[in-house]
């Protein structure tokens, strides 16, 4: 896998490299880093690395095999972890006690320059950005925002809340929401150039000047569904069957 490795001479201190997978203890788990945060003491020890070390300690990310002497989170948790070492790389084996699950009705906001960000099975809200990527998240509940410059927005959801926001931005690419078949809400879908589809019946709203623009109330829910692309296209379908992606 390719990770990040010191290297004093680079402009940054580090450079990518081919590593070796991590081959975790009994007691360590092995995680997929979906991200990491940089501390003062790695930029330190970034100037004068000891041999064999490899930069990234505070990560978050899902446990992909559970420690072999079971204990720990089991595999698909989301985790925050304070790994040894190794964690600017895809995966990395840490101590189970260095460990934490990552609860359910935890708020998650995940910004990105570069790249997919996903999100899967958060309860308390969901803000997710990238500047140039995709964006998706998946049976998530409370307040959901996804927003990206260049990509794809898709959210699914088999289930919905009473009165949840959500919103879907891209500048260019498209924009699909997967909605429960007996959603309600006030929807607004827009899109400068391109195209709308939606298995609401929606319908043309009355001040539209440029490209398209759909409005309509569905039953009495206060949820404010709100579905936008300048350049691209805005999909809404429902379904009756719970999502297979």
């Amino acid at each position: 896998m390719r990770a990040f490795i010191p290297n004093p001479g680079a402009d940054a201190g580090t450079v990518l490299s081919e590593v070796p997978e991590p081959e975790p203890r009994a007691d360590q788990a092995l995680v997929a880093v979906e991200a990491y945060s940089p501390n003062r003491g790695e930029t330190f020890l970034l100037e004068q690395p000891r041999p064999g070390w490899r930069p990234g300690q505070d990560v978050g990310g899902r446990v992909l095999h559970a420690a072999a002497d079971g204990s720990g989170p089991a595999a698909g948790a989301r985790v925050v972890a304070h790994a040894w070492d190794g964690g600017w790389a895809p995966r990395v084996a840490v101590a189970t006690e260095s460990l934490a699950e990552l609860p359910a009705n935890v708020t998650v906001d995940v910004r990105t320059t570069i790249g997919t960000v996903e999100v899967d099975g958060m309860k308390a809200g969901v803000t997710a950005q990238s500047t140039s990527g995709g964006v998706r998240a998946l049976n998530v509940a409370g307040p959901v925002s996804l927003s990206t410059t260049n990509g794809d927005v898709h959210f699914v959801a088999d289930t919905l809340s009473t009165a949840d926001a959500i919103e879907l931005t891209t500048r260019r690419g498209r924009v699909i929401a997967e909605l429960p078949q007996n959603v309600e809400g006030s929807f607004d879908l827009s899109v400068m150039s391109g195209s709308i589809q939606n298995d609401l019946g929606l319908a043309q709203a009355q001040r539209s000047r440029t490209g398209r623009h759909l409005q309509g109330q569905i039953g009495s829910s206060t949820r404010s569904v709100k579905m936008r692309a300048a350049t691209g296209s805005v999909t809404l379908v429902t379904r009756s069957t719970p999502s297979t992606h």
